[in-house]
């Protein structure tokens, strides 16, 4: 592909020519500045065939050489011709130019779109910060990394056409599927500037759509998630969908949500609002007191996180193990920490507060389609551990010791009903408290007399709340301990996940 040159004499134009033996007469000056322009033609020829990656070194490489040898003959007519010289000098550097100034401009499009969209609380946003990540990758130094870097760009500008009307994605698509076919980088870096300039009028239009659909349909939720701890909110925010962060106005905390929507078995969406409280009952009853305060539309709360499981070795059937799922039945939250203090006893005062109707309801039903081998909530444990890498640890750190003597580890039942590495999901009270059950004859005291699977610190702070303005509520738990002296983080994760799964497949099948 790419000639090879003779040295070639500076020989005075006036000298004559030996007459024998005869010889090739040496370029003149017009010669080689013709000569030069024909390099600089294949430098660019070089410079655009871009085609499959294993080629564009060596296609680089000819350019280069290109370059270079025109740069030789160049220094070799200066002084017979200045003036040509001068002007072939001057377009040698538009080569390299081309494409730097396409790139330049790129960029500084793709700052301005991420700008735009980062003023605006919209599902725009991620794709802006995207877009300028990958703009930022091209390079005018390195054409092969800025080859590597176009699909990707495309992509992302795939993905904002799809946020276009129907009737306004035609062009800018017809573009993108021009990049995918074009051989040449400069040519590739024009349509994706000429996409960005089709674009940026067009998503102003969208943006400004979106918000308002998000202040009109977002700022409506319909079910709450409350949720202790910042694993247990982060678990379940990757599992919503069009997500965005919400402030209320004013001062204090309790005001930061994060808004998302869900699919529903109507082929319509639920509107989600996801807070963040802290351990203890009280902050839970208050961040669910300003939740129903800020969205008077939520109907329901669900009290979503990690608890400490209530095992039962004597019956498989109702041995609760770590990395399970405890749903709260019609029984509720029992407030085992309310009580008349006796000399002789302590009698429990705490009230009746059911959870919500529909919401029970809707666990029924799907543990009835679990009964005919659904599972859904599964595949989203599967994308949580996928996204937090919060996996499942293995069953030999699923150790259960006797309530009287912590040395001695008790062996779980074989149970028929339990799938290996999957959570089984157990229906029954919960029990609640401000204190951090870490004795377990007091577990399993709490279990003889109330029947419970679960302990925890926040659900009965929802259930008061809620109570109060006659809305309904929910607790969804994943096990993570079993409230004894072993009690420790390594399930903690992974109990996240699985009660945001249960959580999103739920509220899906509502």
């Amino acid at each position: 592909m790419i000639c090879k040159y003779s040295d070639i004499a500076d020989t005075p134009l006036n000298q004559p020519l030996p007459q024998a033996p005869r010889a090739a007469p040496a370029p003149t000056s017009r010669e080689k500045l013709l000569e030069a322009v024909e390099s600089l033609s294949n430098a660019l020829n070089e410079a655009q065939k871009l085609r499959d990656l294993d080629d564009i070194k060596a296609d680089l490489n000819g350019y280069r050489k290109y370059c270079d040898r025109a740069c030789e003959l160049l220094d070799s007519t200066e002084d017979r011709a200045p003036g040509a010289t001068k002007l072939i000098r001057r377009g040698l550097p538009e080569i390299d130019k081309r494409i730097k100034r396409t790139i330049e401009d790129i960029q500084e499009m793709s700052k301005a779109l991420c700008k735009k969209t980062r003023n605006a609380e919209s599902p725009l946003e991620p794709l802006g910060i995207e877009i300028n990540q990958y703009a930022g990758e091209l390079s005018t130094k390195d054409y092969l990394k800025s080859e590597r870097t176009v699909p990707r760009i495309t992509r992302v500008l795939g993905n904002y056409c799809r946020h276009l009307p129907e009737e306004k994605r035609g062009y800018a698509c017809e573009l993108i599927e021009e990049i995918n076919n074009e051989e040449e980088l400069s040519d590739k870096l024009n349509k994706i500037e000429l996409i960005l300039t089709y674009l940026e009028p067009q998503i102003e239009i969208e943006m400004k759509s979106s918000t308002h659909q998000f202040n009109s349909k977002q700022l409506e939720p319909t079910i709450g998630i409350i949720t202790a701890l910042p694993k247990e909110f982060t678990a379940m925010k990757i599992l919503l969908e069009n997500t965005a962060p919400f402030k209320v106005p004013g001062q204090g905390a309790g005001r930061r949500y994060c808004l998302g929507k869900l699919p529903s078995n109507d082929s319509d969406y639920h509107s989600v609002v996801l807070a963040l409280a802290d351990m203890g009952n009280n902050i839970a009853a208050l961040r669910a007191s300003l939740l129903l305060e800020h969205f008077p539309n939520v109907t329901s709360i669900i009290m979503n996180g990690i608890a400490g499981g209530v095992p039962h070795p004597n019956k498989s059937d109702e041995h609760v193990r770590l990395g399970d799922i405890v749903v709260s039945d019609h029984r509720g939250v029992v407030q085992y920490d309310f009580v008349s203090d006796k000399i002789t006893e302590k009698e429990h005062r705490f009230p009746p507060r059911p959870p919500s109707s529909s919401l029970l309801e809707a666990v029924r039903l799907l543990e009835a389609s679990e009964i005919e081998g659904n599972h859904p909530w599964l595949k989203y444990i599967d994308l949580g551990v996928d996204k937090l890498k919060f996996h499942r640890p293995p069953e030999v750190k699923d150790i259960l010791v006797s309530s009287e003597n912590s040395k001695e580890v008790i062996p779980h039942p074989h149970d028929q009903k339990r799938t290996d590495g999957q959570p089984r999901v157990f229906y029954g009270p919960i029990a609640s408290a401000d204190s951090l059950l870490k004795n377990p004859i007091k577990r399993d005291e709490l279990r003889e007399k109330f029947k419970i699977k679960a302990v925890e610190m926040e659900s009965s702070g929802i259930a008061d709340a809620t109570w109060n303005r006659e809305i309904g509520y929910l607790a969804i738990r994943g096990i993570c301990d079993y409230c004894d002296s072993n009690k420790g983080d390594d399930w903690q994760g992974y109990a996240a996940i699985i009660a945001a799964a249960y959580t999103k497949a739920l509220i899906e099948s509502i």
